[in-house]
């Protein structure tokens, strides 16, 4: 799979990057391909063993792990019908990423939106995930994140775009050459 991701800071240093990602497995490829709005040299960076961070069997909260409450129904920006859920952890988690509330669409019985909490030493953080249906399955369209460390605050929005489904992806994506 490959896809664009764009990446926007503000805080205490401000940045605007587009990324080229190649994704096979545990496999990834990162080109950054812009900076602000000025195309650049691709420098690449390739990854081994890394699982995807945004991957809903990674990240959405279970019945196992939190118990939900309905709050409501809403309609979505595309028109579909959604239900909202409260998410209560049932025990403590120690990782410091907590969902706190999330949106499933009725149509497709997956969420499409997941409200969370984090916090680690001396940082704080907040934010919103959204889900859709990307030609072959259900993926990351956002990401966006308020951070509070100390006196420094962090806003971060990241957006998953043109996503394409290759059979395969060649050989040099992942030696460090060009694909």
């Amino acid at each position: 799979m490959t896809f664009e991701l764009t990446v926007d800071q503000v805080g205490q240093r401000n940045l605007s990057q587009r990324h080229l990602i190649y994704r096979s497995g545990l496999l990834l490829r990162d080109e950054t391909i812009g900076v602000g709005t000025t195309a650049v040299r691709p420098r690449i960076r390739l990854f081994r063993n890394r699982p995807d961070s945004y991957a809903l069997e990674r990240i959405a909260p279970t019945p196992t792990m939190y118990r939900f409450t309905v709050i409501g129904l809403r309609r979505s920006d595309t028109g579909d019908d959604e239900v909202v859920l409260q998410a209560t952890p049932r025990r403590l988690i120690h990782t410091g990423f907590v969902i706190t509330r999330l949106a499933i669409s009725l149509r497709d019985a997956l969420p499409t939106e997941l409200l969370f909490r984090a916090s680690g030493p001396a940082m704080n953080a907040s934010g919103r995930l959204r889900y859709g249906r990307v030609e072959r399955g259900w993926l990351i369209l956002s990401a966006e994140a308020t951070m509070q460390q100390g006196s420094h605050q962090l806003r971060e929005h990241l957006t998953f775009e043109e996503y394409h489904f290759p059979q395969s992806l060649p050989a040099a994506a992942f030696g460090g050459g060009t694909p």
